[in-house]
């Protein structure tokens, strides 16, 4: 009987303090997994452009896929490059870990528990339900909070929005959108929800970063939420771009009706009083142009 696949993706910049650790572990992992019975499993790492040695000691201990980009495009870009190579592979879903040595690989058991009995498209990882405490930096304790509350906004209940270690079906993959280089974390769950995908989390438990350098800064907020908004309007153009379009054209033109009405009738001596009206036409074609172009992309597509 043909076994599933089950695709492992990590993307790295700068890892080479870590790397081989994480090889390692990816190895005994698939060695010793009682899902090996039902999985066949296959590994696909990512080279960001790192400025250390970090490609070589996966090419020196290790005989999985390597994809390298000689510029460092982002963590996002990453991640999309890893879903789309995985996709090609056709498999059940694919687990998405970090090189940085923080994730107990073991764990992906966890995932693959989790989606046998619940069937879930895409399942995140959860720290802060781990017996064992995780101690969050201030700075990204508050953005995990805020994104916890921002993506109760698309009815998502998930605590631990910006973790890393990833479950994604391959029902997710079939459609996925992954907007800006930056990262996609939360348009992950955004996107599945948008496109009425299950969504879970189940109990992981993370190590503190001993080695390297995190990525989050101040900019990442602001650069997520705008990545957010690009990608609610292209799953729902319709609703925020389209409709309010033509509601803006149609109520623009009543007014232009109105006013040559009263030129018309000699109870005005000018054409246009109401420049009110330009900006219900030339916003509703706006949007309605927006939306022509979202739905044009994703046609092509």
């Amino acid at each position: 009987m043909k076994k599933d696949l089950i695709v492992i993706c990590v993307p790295l910049f700068n890892e080479a303090d870590n790397i081989l650790n994480v090889v390692d572990d990816i190895d005994s992992y698939i060695e010793n997994t009682a899902f090996s019975k039902f999985y066949d499993f296959n590994v696909i790492f990512y080279n960001d452009g790192s400025t250390d040695n970090t490609s070589e000691i996966i090419q020196n201990n290790s005989s999985h896929r390597l994809i390298s980009s000689p510029t460092n495009k982002g963590l996002g870009h990453a991640i999309d490059c890893l879903f789309f190579e995985a996709k090609k592979l056709n498999p059940k879903g694919v687990i998405k870990l970090d090189g940085d040595n923080q994730m107990n690989v073991n764990e992906i058991d966890n995932f693959l528990n989790h989606e046998k009995n619940t069937q879930l498209d895409v399942i995140y990882g959860n720290r802060f339900k781990s017996s064992k405490k995780y101690k969050m930096p201030l700075f990204r304790k508050i953005g995990s909070i805020f994104f916890k509350y921002l993506l109760s906004v698309y009815s998502l209940k998930i605590n631990d929005p910006t973790n890393g270690f990833i479950y994604v079906s391959r029902r997710y993959l079939e459609d996925y959108k992954i907007f800006g280089s930056y990262n996609a974390a939360q348009q992950i769950l955004i996107d599945a929800k948008l496109r009425k995908l299950l969504v879970g989390e189940v109990e992981v438990s993370l190590i503190q970063r001993s080695t390297g350098r995190s990525f989050i800064g101040i900019k990442y907020p602001l650069i997520v939420i705008s990545n957010i908004l690009i990608l609610t309007l292209y799953r729902s153009s319709v609703k925020f771009l389209l409709v309010p379009g033509i509601l803006g054209l149609l109520f623009g033109g009543v007014l232009l009706i109105y006013d040559i009405f009263l030129w018309v009738t000699k109870r005005s001596d000018f054409i246009i009083t109401n420049y009110v009206l330009f900006l219900f036409l030339i916003g509703g074609f706006q949007l309605v142009i927006l939306s022509i172009l979202f739905e044009f992309i994703k046609n092509k597509k």
